[in-house]
């Protein structure tokens, strides 16, 4: 267990962090199980950024989306990427 400690001690307010280093669908839905048991504040995540691209000139991040979406109870689960109950076309096609 770390503490952020100075000359005179352990900082007040410090209490250990879980810093997961996540990544695809087991990052996803570990984030938020692990926010829950850990109680709030205690939980900060590392995303991986080596599956982002640029796609039609837009930047696409996506296990950094997906873990933002599914820490804020957003994440479409059934299908594994983005927000749930969004549409599901992309570049004006049904």
């Amino acid at each position: 267990t770390a503490w952020h400690t100075n000359e005179k001690g352990p900082m007040p307010g410090s209490e250990p962090q879980v810093v997961p280093l996540t990544g695809d669908l087991g990052g996803t839905r570990l984030a938020p199980c692990l926010r829950e048991a850990l109680g709030p504040g205690k939980l900060s995540v590392i995303a991986n950024v080596g599956s982002d691209l640029t796609w039609h000139s837009l930047r696409v991040c996506p296990d950094l989306d997906s873990v933002t979406y599914s820490l804020a109870g957003l994440w479409d689960s059934e299908r594994g990427w983005g927000l749930r109950a969004t549409r599901r076309s992309a570049c004006g096609t049904p």
